[in-house]
């Protein structure tokens, strides 16, 4: 989807173009009025047509605006769709907002033309808080849907045309404060006669777009999208979900395999979007989740994603303390219990041994804390100095006491 369309003054009549025809949008609105936007025809063409965005001004925008129509000279069947992305839309009493809206039209000989529509998230909310008016996925064949303050909305639309085609639109808006309508997703088609081209087809610009020298038919170009994620060091990423955004309007997912890949095939030429909607366990999505617009056209055509790993928190660096105690000719002592005051309030305690005189505390988080003696053994007293500060990064903290002797005792 490469264009941009802003609309033009009020003035274009929204009639169809023919039985077998598609367009995505068409708004009057006060002064605005966008035609038929993205419209495609069989079999004059275009087969298919898309815009990439409509700005109505004030009023709002559309995005992923697209269509086709399609049909085979030999089987007489006839096939058009439309598609919308998504619209926001502001109403002046109301606003709109939906996310994609698809009609489609069929019609083969011997039987009545038949159409669906699907809408996804669609709600219309009147100004001044009042609760949002939720619109149905699927809804039956001319829906409509009242809207105080604003108008009506007519879904899934279904007209039959004194020609004996079908028009189905998804959306058709009646904007009363604005006396003007918009029309979202409009599909018509008509069945034809087999092995006998249309009228209008003729053998001059506008040859079937289906039909060959030979006057048969020829499947349409086809082409496919594989996408392949891989890590930041080239290697491939299995399990990762990937959905292709697709103008026709099914958005399709697949998973990468073991080789980083998956493929989405027989897809026909136009243009799409493919995206990574989850990584597996360990990465992360990449900065840019989606790639596109993707031309196909008979060939494959290779995305690449490269999915960041997550990094693991670092463990917190740690250390040790460990207490000696000492009499005043720097000799061991035992029986001396140190006390480890921590940040956290747990004040855990070790007492030294005779034959080591220390004793130590393991595993400490990279802080400061305050080692003290609290009691020692029988003939000993207390330094003048029981505690000390003690910093500890990533590495063991020797904190030495020199343990006075009792008057007229050791020492």
């Amino acid at each position: 989807m490469a264009a941009t369309v802003v609309a033009a003054a009020a003035g274009t009549a929204h009639a169809t173009c023919g039985p077998n025809s598609a367009f995505g949008l068409a708004a009057s609105l006060g002064p605005v009025d966008t035609g038929q936007v993205a419209l495609s025809r069989y079999p004059a063409g275009p087969a298919k047509n898309a815009v990439g965005e409509v700005s109505l001004g004030q009023f709002g925008k559309v995005m992923g605006v697209s269509s086709s129509a399609t049909g085979s000279v030999a089987k007489g069947t006839r096939a058009t769709a439309a598609k919308i992305v998504s619209a926001r839309l502001n109403l002046l009493t109301a606003s709109l907002t939906t996310d994609a809206v698809t009609s489609k039209c069929t019609a083969k000989p011997g039987s009545g033309p038949t159409g669906s529509v699907k809408i996804l998230e669609a709600s219309v909310k009147a100004m001044g808080g009042a609760e949002a008016v939720e619109l149905p996925a699927s809804p039956a064949p001319n829906t409509k849907v009242a809207l105080p303050g604003v108008g009506e909305v007519v879904l899934n639309e279904q007209i039959k045309n004194r020609d004996g085609s079908l028009t189905v639109n998804a959306m058709r808006l009646q904007v009363a404060p604005l006396d003007g309508t918009v029309v979202i997703a409009s599909a018509t088609c008509k069945a034809g006669t087999p092995g006998k081209a249309d009228p209008t087809t003729g053998t001059g610009n506008n040859p079937p777009s289906d039909t060959g020298p030979g006057g048969g038919d020829t499947a349409p170009a086809t082409g496919s999208v594989t996408g392949t994620s891989v890590d930041s060091a080239g290697k491939p990423v299995a399990g990762t979900t990937l959905r292709l955004d697709n103008p026709d309007g099914a958005d399709p997912t697949c998973t990468t395999n073991a080789q980083g890949q998956c493929t989405f095939p027989k897809l026909k030429a136009n243009s799409y979007r493919l995206c990574v909607t989850d990584a597996p366990d360990g990465y992360t999505l990449p900065k840019a989740t989606c790639k596109g617009p993707i031309k196909v056209t008979d060939k494959n055509v290779k995305v690449k994603f490269t999915l960041p790993k997550v990094t693991p928190a670092p463990s917190p660096a740690t250390g040790s303390v460990t207490g000696v105690s000492v009499d005043r000719d720097g000799q061991r002592i035992g029986g001396v219990v140190f006390q480890l005051k921590t940040p956290v309030g747990a004040d855990p305690s070790c007492t030294t041994s005779s034959s080591k005189g220390s004793c130590t505390f393991p595993k400490l988080k990279a802080d400061t804390y305050r080692l003290c003696v609290i009691d020692v053994a029988d003939g000993y007293s207390l330094p003048k100095t029981p505690c000390r500060s003690v910093t500890v990064k990533d590495k063991n903290v020797n904190a030495t006491f020199t343990i006075p002797a009792e008057l007229g005792k050791k020492g």
